[in-house]
C-alpha cells in the first residue's frame, strides 16, 4: 500500500492527523504537504493511496487538486458541510468534528488493497527527474515562477496535449536554449 498525504491549512492540526493515523498501527507512511502542487509532485513521484485534505488548499481547491490526480489515489474530504455531494467515485466525505476511530474506519473504506493484476505505476529513473528538475528551474527564472506553479505549468501542458510530463519538459528546455 502506498503513502498517505495530508494535507491542512493548521499544521498543528495536520501534525495531529498524521500522528493518528501512525499510533492506530493501521499504517505508517504518512506526508504532510502544505500546498496541493506538493501533493501532485508526491503523487508523481511515489506510490501514493490516499490524500486528506479539506476544501481549500494553499493553492488549489480540492475539486482541481481531485481532477488532476489519478483515479487510484483516494481523497478523504475534511468538511463541516453535511450536504456537500463528493464530486468524484473515489472521493468521501468525513464530517468535521470526528471521533478516531471514524477517520480510520474512513481510511480503511476508502483505501482498497491493489489487485495483483494491476501495473505498479513506473517511477521516474534519475535522468527524466533532472529533466524536470532542469524544466522548472528554466520556468522559475524566465517566467518568474514559483515552484509549484512551473510544476502546475508543465503539468497543464502536459494534460492539454496528451504528452508525458517528461516529453513536456524536454521541450520547454529546447525552447528555452535557443
Amino acid at each position: 500500500m502506498g503513502s498517505i498525504i495530508v494535507s491542512l491549512p493548521k499544521p498543528e492540526n495536520a501534525i495531529r492527523i498524521r500522528e493518528i493515523i501512525k499510533t492506530s498501527g493501521f499504517w505508517e507512511d504518512v506526508i504532510i504537504c502544505h500546498h496541493g502542487a506538493e501533493i501532485l509532485n508526491m503523487v508523481d513521484n511515489q506510490d501514493v493511496s490516499l490524500v486528506i485534505c479539506v476544501k481549500k488548499l494553499q493553492d488549489m481547491g480540492y475539486e482541481e487538486l481531485v481532477n488532476y490526480l489519478p483515479p487510484r489515489v483516494g481523497v478523504i474530504l475534511l468538511t463541516k458541510d453535511a450536504d456537500l455531494v463528493p464530486i468524484a467515485s473515489n472521493v468521501k466525505n468525513l464530517l468535521m468534528p470526528f471521533p478516531t476511530e471514524n477517520l480510520i474506519e474512513k481510511i480503511k473504506e476508502v483505501v482498497k488493497p491493489q489487485k495483483k493484476k494491476e501495473k505498479k505505476r513506473r517511477l521516474r529513473t534519475p535522468e527524466e527527474q533532472q529533466i524536470i528538475d532542469d524544466a522548472k528551474a528554466k520556468l522559475m527564472e524566465s517566467r518568474d515562477m514559483t515552484e509549484p506553479d512551473a510544476f502546475r505549468f508543465i503539468q497543464k501542458i502536459s494534460m492539454d496535449s496528451r504528452k508525458s510530463f517528461v516529453d513536456v519538459a524536454k521541450m520547454i528546455l529546447e525552447e528555452n536554449s535557443g
